[in-house]
This record gives C-alpha cells, sequence and structure tokens, in this order.
C-alpha cells in the first residue's frame, strides 16, 4: 500500500547488467551498469543511506533533509557504527568519507523522503543481530533501539 519511490539510479554488475539496467529504465526505475568490482561500495553506500535514515528515524522521526541538516552528530554516529558492521560483512575496509559523502547526496536528493517506514525497526534489530555477532560496539544503535522498545 505504499507507493516506491526512488532516490537514488539503481547500480547493477554482472554478466547481463546491461539487460537488467535497459529492463529497470524501461519500466521506470533508473539504473547504470557498473564494473563488479565497484558493486560492493555501492552497496555499502545504499545500506548507510537506508539504515542511517531508518534507525536515526525512530529517534528524530521527520524526513532525510530534516535528519542531516538538524540532526547531523547523530546522522554521523549512526552511520559510523553501520560502517563498522558493513566492513564485518563484506570483509574489507570500505572509503567511510566516500560512504557519508554518497549518503548525503541521496539525503539531499529527495530531502522530503520519509526517515523511517515499517520496517525500520526491523532493520535495527537485524543490524544488531550482525553487531553482537561481529563483537562490534554500538552505543548509539542501542540505544535508538531501548527508545524504541526494541530491547528491554
Amino acid at each position: 500500500g505504499q507507493d516506491v519511490k526512488q532516490v537514488i539510479a539503481t547500480p547493477v554488475a554482472g554478466p547481463a547488467a546491461g539487460l537488467v539496467a535497459a529492463a529497470l529504465t524501461k519500466i521506470g526505475i533508473d539504473a547504470y551498469e557498473v564494473d563488479r568490482t565497484e558493486l560492493t561500495d555501492h552497496l555499502v553506500m545504499k545500506n548507510c543511506y537506508i539504515l542511517t535514515s531508518n534507525i536515526a528515524g525512530l529517534r528524530t522521526g521527520g524526513t532525510t533533509g530534516e535528519l542531516w541538516n538538524e540532526h547531523t552528530e547523530l546522522a554521523t554516529a549512526v552511520v559510523s557504527e553501520i560502517l563498522d558492521i558493513q566492513e564485518w560483512l563484506v570483509g574489507a575496509e570500505v572509503d567511510r568519507d566516500r560512504m557519508i559523502e554518497g549518503m548525503a547526496e541521496a539525503f539531499m536528493a529527495d530531502p522530503d523522503h520519509k526517515t523511517t517506514g515499517r520496517s525500520a525497526p526491523q532493520r535495527l534489530s537485524r543490524a544488531l543481530r550482525h553487531a553482537t555477532e561481529a563483537g562490534i560496539s554500538t552505543p548509539t544503535l542501542t540505544a535508538i533501539a531501548h527508545e524504541a522498545g526494541l530491547v528491554a
């Protein structure tokens, strides 16, 4: 029952990437082909956008523009912990400055985009499970989970 609103174009990689990108474009989803070696960075950046807006939004509500412009310190704390988890998941360090720049660009590409949706609590719970499994400290994510009533 919720409209899908594309914020940034979708990267596509692999042997049929050109066909997939063309098919997505034909149905109104902007897509572009990337080399497989670049795909991980694009996916981590997209996760930074989705997870930071959803998780920080559990505390702030509002829009991505408001989150970035009025709650930068919170957004930065959340994305830092998200990047710790993402690096563990992909098994390599990422260019954190580049990831945060890309996330901020996505926030401002549609500054009126709501920060949270029905999946936000599940995304936070999943991030915390990954952090626990990896032994990563996530004080900001944990505090937001407590506030949201996700943990006792």
